[in-house]
């Protein structure tokens, strides 16, 4: 690739990033919404007073939409029209196609609170807090991976596991380390209606969150929240039939001794460990771009190397330099190895690693006692 090819390429990945930003706009001042609400289309004046916005601004974000495909522009009538696949993906939030939430990532990786610091990470160690990140990203996180919670966890996961499904259904026990937000332990006690389901975070803002998520689904006498580090907590050891943790193994600055942690908690043969984390090859070749001169590949077309360019960005910019704030930290970063996994499993006690499911961003592990 020479040099004006390569300018080309940087220049439509700018014009990308400032279309995502865009997205982001709509999704915070809810203008995707009222054009929905509208009929799915809405003059440059209509959206305006449907939103109190200003008129100047509505009419170039609309444009930009326009020119970036998010919107259709009928010139007759001079209306913006939301495609209807367009309109599920940006707001339903249930569907395994919504992204709303996700353009959340771009203003919080970037905003002065994380770019500032990182960059004096880089040159002098340390790291960057979680709570720089902001609200945006916790809700990128939890909004962002909901989807995959509410239509799939009970329906293709759990499954997976068939002593514990069964055990569940009969009343079990189950807690999840890291729970964010909550929604993947509310999905859970949906699922399972007469089991009890916990979550653990280190995150208070999370917390209070996923407590009011519960509260929201009057789940809250099924499904509790803790507030602390694994490290330092007090629950009961022995007495899951199920513990899980979803893609924050590789946040931790002390993974092994989360681990070991879920070992013990884990009832003394009939439980389990279900631990979800990046889909990624082990070998950093298979996730080289095939043609480097070429324009990079969609998902659909090279999988291996979209899950890198897409893991490789989120450790640089947030998982790797959040986690390496803590002294001694493990540093893993967002693209945890599948031998790494296994290693630190078998470090920790556990007698085997099974892959047990794999769908297009995470790879499963029932890890055995």
């Amino acid at each position: 690739m020479d040099a004006a090819a390569f300018q080309e390429r940087v220049m439509s990945e700018l014009a990308a990033g400032c279309g995502v930003l865009n997205l982001y706009i709509g999704h915070k001042l809810g203008y995707f919404k009222a054009i929905s609400e509208a009929g799915s289309r809405a003059t440059v004046e209509q959206l305006s007073s449907a939103t109190n916005s200003h008129p100047r601004y509505i009419k170039e974000w609309l444009e930009c939409c326009a020119v970036h495909g998010y919107l259709l522009y009928e010139k007759e009538s001079q209306s913006f029209v939301l495609p209807p696949g367009h309109a599920v993906a940006l707001l339903d939030e249930l569907d395994p196609s919504f992204v709303g939430s996700m353009t959340c990532w771009i203003p919080s990786v970037s905003s002065n609170d994380v770019l500032k610091p990182l960059l004096h990470a880089f040159k002098n160690g340390g790291g960057v807090a979680f709570q720089n990140y902001g609200q945006d990203a916790i809700e990128a996180i939890g909004k962002g991976n909901r989807p995959m919670f509410a239509n799939e966890y009970c329906q293709e996961w759990i499954p997976k596991l068939p002593d514990i499904k069964t055990r569940l259904e009969n009343g079990g026990k189950a807690i999840e380390i890291g729970c964010g937000v909550g929604f993947s332990a509310i999905c859970l006690a949906k699922g399972f209606p007469s089991a009890i389901v916990e979550g653990l975070d280190i995150d208070e803002a999370s917390i209070k969150i996923a407590e009011q998520n519960a509260a929201t689904e009057n789940l809250q006498e099924r499904v509790r929240f803790y507030c602390s580090d694994a490290s330092t907590t007090n629950l009961e050891p022995g007495s899951y039939d199920l513990v899980t943790l979803f893609e924050c193994l590789h946040d931790m600055a002390a993974p092994l001794e989360a681990l070991k942690l879920m070992r013990s908690l884990v009832k003394p043969g009939v439980g389990a460990v279900l631990l979800a984390d990046e889909h990624v090859e082990d070998d950093l070749c298979d996730m080289l771009p095939k043609d480097p001169t070429a324009a990079l590949p969609s998902f659909s077309e090279d999988p291996k190397n979209f899950r890198g360019r897409l893991n490789y960005g989120f450790s640089v910019l947030h998982c790797l330099p959040q986690s390496m704030v803590f002294p001694g930290s493990a540093a893993i970063g967002t693209v945890i190895k599948p031998s790494l996994v296994q290693k630190l499993a078998l470090e920790a006690g556990f007698t085997a690693v099974n892959v047990v499911h794999e769908n297009d961003f995470w790879k499963f592990y029932r890890l055995e006692c």
